[in-house]
């Protein structure tokens, strides 16, 4: 189902569940899950419409894709920015 969203909000959101689900990664363990984090803060709204649940599914494997293929404990970083153009 399409619908209106913030995409900043959904970033947010997404890189949080992997911290409420205890994904912090230990400095100098080479076997340690790597660490999520934001990169920053979009410096305005975005919004977008399309299929949150899908959107929210997509970020997410992309996420745990990115930990799993982390060497040691470099973190996942996630970031998100505007550009002119079409999307």
């Amino acid at each position: 189902m399409r619908e209106p969203f913030r995409l900043e909000e959904l970033v947010a959101d997404s890189v949080g569940k992997f911290r409420l689900m205890g994904i912090t990664g230990h400095t100098g363990n080479p076997t340690a899950v790597p660490v999520v984090q934001l990169a920053a803060e979009s410096s305005g709204a975005l919004e977008v419409e399309g299929n949150l649940r899908l959107v929210e599914r997509a970020l997410t494997n992309l996420i745990d894709n990115a930990r799993g293929q982390g060497r040691g404990s470099a973190p996942v970083t996630v970031s998100l920015s505007v550009r002119e153009g079409p999307a």
